[in-house]
C-alpha cells in the first residue's frame, strides 16, 4: 500500500488571508481556524489527483482542531479533494490542549502510526519541525514553502 500525506494550512490551503491572527500575542488560533473554509486551494492540490489516481491512499493530517471537522470535510470536498476509499481526514482533538502546545507531537506520531506498514509513502508539508521530524525518521517528506514559517530546516 502507498501513501501520501498531505498537510492543509500552508501546503494544500492558502491560508496566508488568516495570518494576521497569528502575529497577536498570544497567537488567536481560534480565529485562525474559523476561516479555514475561506482559502483558496494551491496548485499542489493537482498532486493528489495524480497520486490517487495511480493508486495511492491519500490522508490528510491537520492540527486544526477536530471541533472544525465539517468545515474541513466541506472545503476538501469543494476543492475536489475528499473522495471515498483510502481517503481519510485526521485532526487534532484540543480539547484538553487549548494552546495547541502538543500539536506537532501528536502530528508526527499519527504520521508515524499511518506509515508503519507502508510499501510507499510521500509527505507533504510546510513546519520545519515536521520536516526535520520526518527526515530524522527516514519519512520522505517534500517540504512545501508557505511563507508562514523561519525557515531553516535541519536534519
Amino acid at each position: 500500500m502507498n501513501i501520501a500525506i498531505f498537510d492543509l494550512d500552508g501546503t494544500l490551503a492558502d491560508s496566508w488571508h488568516r495570518r494576521g491572527h497569528l502575529r497577536k500575542n498570544p497567537p488567536d488560533w481560534d480565529a485562525f481556524n474559523d476561516e479555514c473554509h475561506k482559502d483558496p486551494p494551491f496548485p499542489l492540490t493537482t498532486i493528489v489527483a495524480l497520486l490517487r489516481d495511480a493508486g495511492w491512499d491519500v490522508l490528510y493530517v491537520t492540527t486544526r482542531p477536530e471541533r472544525l471537522r465539517d468545515k474541513t470535510t466541506q472545503w476538501l470536498f469543494d476543492n475536489r479533494l475528499f473522495h471515498g476509499n483510502g481517503c481519510e481526514l485526521f485532526m487534532y482533538d484540543s480539547t484538553d490542549d487549548p494552546h495547541h502546545k502538543y500539536a506537532k507531537q501528536w502530528k508526527v506520531h499519527t504520521i508515524e502510526r499511518l506509515v508503519k506498514d507502508a510499501t510507499g509513502v510521500i509527505v507533504f508539508d510546510d513546519q520545519p519541525e515536521i520536516i526535520s521530524a520526518m527526515r530524522n525518521r527516514n519519512i520522505p517528506v517534500v517540504p512545501i514553502f508557505s511563507g508562514y514559517y523561519n525557515w531553516e530546516v535541519r536534519p
